[in-house]
């Protein structure tokens, strides 16, 4: 009897889906994509077919063929050939192409068939409704990596003819586009000062000064805050401050207000990578691995299981079936009024997006406390179940809701306010995970009474409105997500900007563009402007959304966009100025023949090097290098402080490459 094949994309879910069905089923991979766009041609100008290849290794031979001849055998033998490759535009490419190296016989054999977890219950529900491949989601990624090759390939040999750089991808430069914007508005910013007033009562409390009637020049920030007066001049809160005693009068207390904390929503893909590195720190590439691990299944407990839904999503939804046993699960544990009865309004359903028909990114169980696998996988595993598990069922429970105190201050015939909330209804704040958060809406504060005076000290604080932070990676998606910009499949990648090309470096998490980035973005920006822009990004993701959903012809679109593109292109290579050659005026201290000039290295930093370039290869660090007034452990030569290409600094010994000693800076 012949065996049905499943083919997946990664080999890490064999295992999984193995132990799911046992034995009548053949599971293979394709290891990922296994064809790519050619090299040299990549598609037809006329028609914009794709011309494609088997993808090649770093000595150009066919490294994926075996893949292929892996597959095709296989279909020879199976009775039945099910393509499970992943549920995104992606996956039903790759879909495809399983599908396009086979005969024709084989072929009638195929069905797609897709599944947002990896679990007994999802694996063999898709076995029972099978379908055939979506040839518009196919389509839309056909064009997507057409595009990529039509702008990528041609504003790369822009930035590389004009600056000696590296790739200036589609995606990517739009995400310079957002660094180096905030670089110069941070270069651009005009610092102000304002001043404010508070009290500080002796159990602790904070009252601000309102400013009631006050007739002094307020600070405009925008605010519109009337619990708190900002002092545009130091002069004017001075005069105040000096009136004010020791002595608040309590002269009128609000009646308490319940006020409702935040309705939380499941986890995208974007969401999950911002609280990753916020939380811990994490970069994108991280979570995004760290994520597709549990989504493929880890051992556990004498079994390979997968932890969560496909971590590649934009939809906030989540499955009647999970819903109701995560309801299960609250009404046990806590108590029906925990559940969250309004759940399904919070959902946003309006979302075109394709990545939409998808759920949120979940846990396979909800039963499976992250306590219960703690010290079964590896910390990096437990720390991302954790951060899905609890954001997964807190938006499943009812929302904190609290008491809010209000209450207002006299002193010396100066309004002062605050405000206090004690908790009403715990709400998710019941779930150990909010222990810290509790307890801020659990302490205990005095009976305060109206006339009653209460002792504090009057303080006067001096402000500084400060400049616009530098985007971190979270920041970063978060803006690339509002704007349109990118899907799940691509946040990662757009995150990493320019870290391998040299358009930015990291510094405490902060990402800075470094010279050649801001180079790159302002001369992307002149001559291509309307390309490289957030607005333009996004409208080509929605004609590819457009495409994915059937209402728009993937050819015809690329036809209509190429023309246009192509002659600014060619417009803008006809005033690519000439190089100018930076001279030093010294001659090489190796060859004792040719003159020392500064160039500019492919990660964007500056150096210098013999023009005999390659007959003599002497280079030198343009940046002056620091000495320590220490001396090597090694040899006994000067230790200085050197900055890589990444412009991190570090410490060795001035007698390199001799000598080879190196440490890092330790953080104070």
């Amino acid at each position: 009897m012949q065996d049905k094949l499943i083919i997946v994309e990664s080999p890490n879910k064999i295992k999984t889906i193995q132990s799911f069905l046992g034995d009548g089923y053949n599971i293979i991979a394709t290891c990922g994509h296994f064809r790519e766009l050619n090299k040299k041609r990549g598609y037809n100008p006329e028609t914009f077919e794709p011309i494609w290849q088997i993808i090649e290794n770093k000595n150009g031979k066919n490294s994926k063929q075996y893949i292929i001849n892996e597959i095709k055998e296989a279909a020879e033998k199976a009775s039945e050939i099910y393509i499970a490759t992943d549920p995104d535009r992606e996956g039903e490419s790759i879909a495809w192409h399983v599908f396009d190296i086979l005969d024709k016989k084989n072929q009638q054999k195929c069905e797609r068939i897709t599944f947002n977890e990896i679990t007994k219950k999802a694996i063999l529900e898709s076995l029972k409704n099978p379908r055939q491949i979506d040839l518009n989601l196919v389509n839309s990624q056909f064009a997507r990596r057409i595009l990529d090759r039509i702008i990528g390939y041609k504003l790369s040999n822009f930035t590389k003819k004009s600056l000696n750089a590296l790739s200036a991808g589609r995606v990517q430069s739009v995400a310079l586009f957002f660094v180096v914007e905030r670089f110069l508005e941070r270069l651009n910013f005009i610092p102000s000062n304002w001043y404010e007033i508070y009290g500080i009562l002796e159990n602790g409390m904070k009252l601000y000064f309102v400013g009631a009637n006050c007739k002094f020049k307020k600070y405009d920030d925008n605010s519109n805050s009337t619990h708190l007066f900002k002092f545009a001049n130091k002069d004017d809160a001075l005069s105040i401050f000096n009136e004010l005693t020791n002595n608040f009068e309590l002269t009128k207390i609000h009646e308490p207000k319940i006020t409702k904390g935040e309705s939380l929503k499941p986890i995208t893909t974007d969401k999950l990578l911002q609280m990753a590195s916020s939380t811990y720190g994490w970069n994108a590439s991280k979570t995004t691995f760290v994520a597709q691990k549990m989504f493929e299944g880890i051992d556990l407990n004498d079994q390979h299981i997968g932890l969560i839904s496909y971590p590649r999503t934009d939809s906030e939804r989540l499955s009647e079936d999970f819903c109701n046993e995560a309801f299960s699960f609250i009404k046990n544990n806590f108590g029906e009024d925990y559940i969250n009865k309004n759940f399904d309004k919070n959902l946003n359903n309006n979302n075109n997006n394709i990545q939409d028909a998808h759920e949120a990114i979940r846990p396979t169980d909800i039963n499976l406390v992250p306590s219960k696998i703690k010290n079964l996988v590896d910390s990096s595993i437990f720390k991302l179940y954790s951060l899905i598990w609890y954001r997964t069922i807190s938006s499943l429970m009812m929302p904190p809701m609290f008491l809010k105190h209000e209450l207002e201050f006299m002193n010396n015939k100066h309004d002062f306010y605050c405000s206090y909330k004690q908790i009403h209804f715990k709400g998710y704040y019941v779930l150990d995970y909010y222990s810290k958060a509790l307890e801020e809406y659990q302490k205990s504060f005095p009976n305060f009474k109206v006339n009653e005076i209460y002792k504090g000290e009057p303080s006067i604080e001096e402000k500084e409105k400060s400049p616009p932070p530098y985007y971190t990676e979270a920041t970063l998606i978060a803006t690339l997500k509002d704007s349109g910009v990118g899907r799940p499949s691509t946040y990662s990648k757009m995150a990493s900007i320019g870290d391998e090309r040299g358009y930015t470096y990291k510094e405490q998490n902060k990402l800075i563009p470094t010279e050649l980035g801001v180079e790159v973005r302002n001369l992307l920006k002149k001559d291509f402007g309307d390309i490289v822009t957030p607005k333009f990004t996004a409208n080509m993701e929605n004609e590819l959304d457009k495409i994915a959903n059937g209402s728009l012809n993937w050819q015809q679109y690329l036809k209509d966009f190429t023309p246009a593109f192509l002659e600014k292109v060619n417009e803008s290579y006809k005033n690519i100025p000439k190089a100018e050659v930076e001279h030093t005026g010294r001659t090489c201290p190796k060859c004792n023949k040719n003159e020392l000039l500064i160039r500019m290295s492919k990660l964007g930093s500056k150096f210098i090097a013999c023009s005999g370039f390659p007959s003599c290869k002497y280079t030198e660090s343009l940046e002056p290098e620091q000495s320590l007034n220490e001396k090597c452990p090694n040899c006994n030569g000067d230790l200085v402080i050197k900055m890589n290409k990444k412009r991190q600094k570090f410490i060795a010994c001035s007698n390199f490459p001799n000598c080879k000693y190196v440490r890092s800076i330790e953080k104070k």
